[in-house]
């Protein structure tokens, strides 16, 4: 068929020199200019993204890699100088083509079977494997590829180990019956502590109640309904304790489950491409990165510190995290995500009540709606609008007001919450200032280079949540 197809005379310019030579000066300057072009290494490292070899993004070097298997298959047909030659070499092109595809696939099938995934699809909604259990070591520091001018001490090293029971949630097992069910996303699993520490084990204990934790990684507010109505109410709970994070819990009106998987999903989930970005990560991460963001003074103040002077702690946190909080001001109580979000609250609500159980809602605040207003005052605004330039193009106030105008919008988003969960007579827990008083004083409730708790945000939470239960509905549980 190729044969057919290729039927170049043995006179065609394909065959001269100067074809050859402009192909290969072709291929030349297009594996040049890949090389040479470098990412827009702030943005990479202001959306938390890796830069490999201090200069490129993960994209990039995905590219990298795909010229660097182009040209010799480009080249090797390229130069033939007869087409017998020609049709020889486009055959072995595109037979070692199609075996290497072929033997990939092989490859990655075969990996499915070996590779333990941290989620399985549910009748309801998703979960951890039943009745897995895993260790783990956090170290709190930059990820491979990421850094900042000046590398601050982070928390230090945690081990961790993550129980989960038959419904593949963080608790040793499932109870026919429990007082209280937690339900959120990572910061009610407890992602980087370990058993015991997550806050509602702590709340347990210090209620003297039994706690059922329907916390994962990745849910949101319709996997936080779907779990509950599964899971949490057959359990005849007269407490339920929704927490929000406000990162990202107002994202997506609907489950996994109901989206459906994409191809873009497929792809991420292949065990052989995570190995291959596992090893580009930490073999290519660490190279260049140190030197490239010294060279960024928009990141001067990152890590910020919390309190100032010998005690001070250090804080990373995104543009994201300050600017989709401040930007939004009270666009937000008029948005589809959140009309959508007080539908899902609503229903929650809903469906508590019928069972007997009363719904709480604990709102739990981003790293930098706590830690950035109390050092406003003191950070360089020409570096933080610089800071913010790298997410976001729209008017910002200029540098000597920034930081104080930010600070001011943090909280608009709680508050927006907060009310409508008091008209709606929802118990409501704000978390924000009991974290924020004990980063102040040189507790540091967030690790340095993660967004979530420590151990010590997980115990300030349980204390807040647990002093918040009131005592008549408390003594109504003990009381059944």
């Amino acid at each position: 068929m190729l044969g057919g197809m290729i039927s170049f005379s043995p006179d065609s310019i394909v065959f001269t020199r100067r074809y050859r030579q402009a192909v290969f000066a072709l291929l030349l300057i297009v594996n040049a200019m890949v090389w040479v072009l470098p990412s827009n290494v702030a943005e990479q490292f202001a959306r938390e993204q890796p830069v490999l070899l201090g200069r490129y993004s993960r994209t990039h070097v995905a590219w990298l890699i795909g010229m660097a298997i182009l040209t010799p298959m480009i080249l090797f047909p390229a130069f033939a100088t007869s087409p017998a030659m020609l049709r020889r070499r486009v055959f072995a092109v595109f037979s070692a083509a199609i075996a290497a595809t072929l033997a990939l696939l092989a490859i990655n099938v075969g990996l499915y079977f070996v590779t333990d995934y941290p989620y399985v699809a549910g009748d309801h909604v998703y979960h951890r494997p039943p009745n897995a259990r895993y260790h783990s070591v956090y170290e709190d520091r930059p990820e491979p590829g990421q850094a900042y001018p000046v590398i601050r001490p982070g928390f230090g090293r945690v081990e961790c180990t993550l129980t989960f029971d038959a419904n593949g949630y963080r608790n040793r097992a499932v109870p026919d019956q429990c007082d209280i069910v937690t339900v959120g996303d990572s910061f009610t699993e407890g992602s980087r502590v370990t058993d015991g520490d997550e806050w509602p084990a702590r709340l347990a204990v210090l209620t003297n109640q039994s706690v059922y934790n329907l916390g994962l990684s990745g849910y949101g507010l319709p996997e936080y309904v779907a779990a509950v109505k599964a899971y949490g109410l057959t359990l005849k709970p007269r407490i339920v304790v929704c927490m929000l994070y406000e990162g990202n819990d107002f994202r997506s009106t609907t489950t996994q489950a109901q989206r459906g998987v994409t191809w873009l999903q497929v792809l991420k989930a292949s065990p052989l491409l995570m190995r291959l970005n596992d090893a580009l990560l930490r073999g290519l991460g660490p190279i260049g990165s140190q030197s490239a963001a010294q060279r960024l003074p928009m990141l001067a103040w990152q890590p910020m510190a919390l309190p100032e002077g010998p005690a001070a702690r250090y804080y990373a946190f995104a543009p994201k995290q300050l600017l989709e909080l401040y930007a939004e001001g009270e666009e937000f109580r008029g948005s589809g995500a959140w009309f959508a979000s007080k539908g899902l609250l609503k229903e929650l609500d809903r469906a508590c009540r019928e069972a007997g159980a009363t719904l709480v809602v604990a709102y739990a605040p981003s790293k930098a709606h706590v830690v950035f207003p109390p050092a406003a005052d003191r950070l360089p605004g020409n570096d933080v609008l610089a800071f913010c330039r790298l997410r976001y193009n729209k008017a910002l106030p200029p540098a000597d007001q920034i930081c104080r105008a930010i600070a001011a919008g943090l909280g608009r988003r709680e508050s927006v919450i907060s009310q409508w969960c008091r008209q709606e007579s929802i118990p409501f827990v704000s978390l924000t200032s009991a974290l924020r008083e004990a980063c102040m004083g040189g507790r540091p409730c967030y690790y340095t280079y993660d967004q979530h708790w420590s151990p010590i945000g997980h115990e300030i939470a349980a204390k807040v949540i647990s002093a918040s239960l009131n005592k008549s509905t408390l003594a109504h549980v003990e009381g059944r």
